[in-house]
């Protein structure tokens, strides 16, 4: 009589090993005699890596193992034996019964071979419908810029890019530019913002922005709806919402000289901070609130004027429809070179 152990019970039986040699051949996969358990557990595992249907390869091993405990407690305590045909055609039907998920496992031939010798349905993704995209070209005297930017590590080596196309699809201009190390979204908005630079040098009249950053397209929409770019509130409104919770309901307001007022911007290179405070009774409710700006929001300001003089909008589009300056910011953030490149007449 053989010795019981695990290893000659799950592996070195000849029934055992017929069924493991059963299993691995519905795979195409040679099975390997082994010694031991660990050693087994071990080979599993690494043809988990290999195989198509790799749920139910890890599924078989626990079936398989399953079916051969309950043969040999039969054998011993109750003195049935099974066909061993019969145990082969279980194990199928208890994997085929917990449903496993061949989705996107079948690709080639020999995993169509493999589900039908499993007995398993064949579940094929869902066929995607074919997006056609393409660069559209403007209108008649209309003129499109493309712009992108790049960052290689998000904030890292950054660089900035555009290009100007009329309705017949010829370049009228085209620039990259290295900006430092900076953030995706930093590159993008300073390769819009010089690009409305050359349009405005370019007296262009009616331009068509695009983009395939949908958060640049965004914001830059909200700064059309709000006409001048800004982003705090007039005092005026403060003062109106301060007089509300005071209770007052008449504000008599005598016009004095009209002194021109404005924000001067920091020099490049530094960060200007505004702050304020305000407290309802003094002393009562209070709060204060500050805005950190540089030298872009200038630079922002002047560009809201020259485009509420032009007709403009900007849309957005797939990165697919906007290869070329892709190309030009990833070149100027790799390399660190700012180059205008022109071709064509303006």
């Amino acid at each position: 009589m053989e010795a019981e152990s695990m290893d000659h019970i799950f592996l070195q039986c000849s029934f055992a090993e017929e069924l493991w040699l059963f299993f691995s051949g519905c795979f195409n996969v040679v099975w390997k005699k082994l010694d031991s358990m660990a050693d087994f557990l071990q080979w599993w595992k690494r043809k988990l890596k290999i195989v198509c249907c790799k749920e139910v390869w890890a599924l078989g091993l626990i079936t398989v193992a399953d079916h051969i405990w309950r043969e040999r407690n039969n054998r011993r305590h109750e003195g049935k034996v099974r066909p061993i045909n019969f145990i082969k055609q279980m194990i199928l039907e208890d994997i085929k019964s917990s449903k496993p998920s061949t989705k996107g496992d079948v690709k080639i031939a020999v995993d169509v071979i493999c589900c039908r010798k499993l007995g398993l349905l064949i579940q094929n993704k869902p066929t995607l419908p074919i997006l056609e995209v393409y660069w559209r070209r403007p209108q008649v005297n209309w003129i499109k810029l493309n712009f992108d930017g790049s960052s290689m590590g998000n904030p890292g080596r950054a660089g900035a890019s555009g290009i100007f196309r009329n309705h017949m699809g010829a370049v009228m201009d085209s620039y990259k530019i290295f900006i430092g190390v900076s953030k995706v979204f930093q590159a993008e908005v300073e390769g819009l913002m010089v690009g409305l630079m050359r349009a405005r040098e370019m007296g262009i009249t009616r331009l068509w922005v695009e983009t395939d950053s949908s958060a640049v397209a965004i914001s830059f929409e909200k700064k059309k709806t709000h006409g001048d770019g800004s982003i705090w509130c007039p005092l005026s409104f403060e003062a109106l919402l301060c007089a509300r919770r005071l209770g007052i309901s008449r504000i008599q307001y005598k016009p004095k000289e009209i002194i021109e007022v404005f924000w001067c911007p920091p020099p490049p290179g530094w960060v200007m901070l505004n702050s304020n405070g305000c407290s309802l009774v003094n002393p009562g409710k209070a709060g204060a609130g500050g805005i950190l700006r540089n030298v872009m929001a200038e630079r922002w300001m002047s560009l809201a004027l020259y485009l509420q003089s032009l007709t403009w909008k900007i849309t957005h589009c797939l990165r697919e429809a906007n290869p070329v300056v892709d190309f030009l910011a990833k070149s100027a953030a790799k390399f660190e070179v700012s180059t205008p490149i022109v071709s064509g007449q303006r």
